[in-house]
Order: C-alpha cells, then sequence, then structure tokens
C-alpha cells in the first residue's frame, strides 16, 4: 500500500485543528529540541494557521542540535 504523505500531513493538521476546536484550544505550544520528532510536530502545528509557540529546549543537546532547534524555529515563524 501506498502513502501519500501530503494527504497524511493535510489529515493529521485537520485532526489537530478538529482537536482544538472541540476542546476549546486557541493556541499550540511545542517544545523544540533540535531532532526529527520536535520539528515535524511543530510544522504540523503551524499548518494549523491556529497561534503556535516554539520554544528551542536545550537539554543536554549538542551544539549541532540546538543550532538546528534555533533554525527551525526562526524558519517557522517567518
Amino acid at each position: 500500500m501506498e502513502t501519500n504523505l501530503s494527504t497524511t500531513s493535510d489529515q493529521i493538521v485537520e485532526w489537530l485543528k478538529n482537536y482544538c476546536l472541540n476542546n476549546n484550544i486557541t493556541s499550540l505550544i511545542v517544545g523544540v529540541s533540535g531532532g526529527v520528532d520536535s520539528g515535524l510536530v511543530s510544522t504540523l502545528c503551524a499548518k494549523t494557521k491556529l497561534p503556535t509557540y516554539v520554544i528551542s529546549m536545550p537539554i543536554h543537546q549538542k551544539i549541532d542540535q540546538l543550532e538546528r532547534a534555533r533554525n527551525h524555529c526562526k524558519w517557522l515563524t517567518e
């Protein structure tokens, strides 16, 4: 079975928007570590068009991860 990543992304974003609407959530906050997981989650949250706040969370990260986290947060806010 082939997966269409664009369709899957759209479905996740719609689920997030509906979840927020049904639970009176008006904004999202995501901790960004510089890893793939937090990068993906923060991007999907931003695609909901809800106010999405990203926070770089350096906890024993290597320098390159910290830089990646900061660059990703900057990219999301542009």
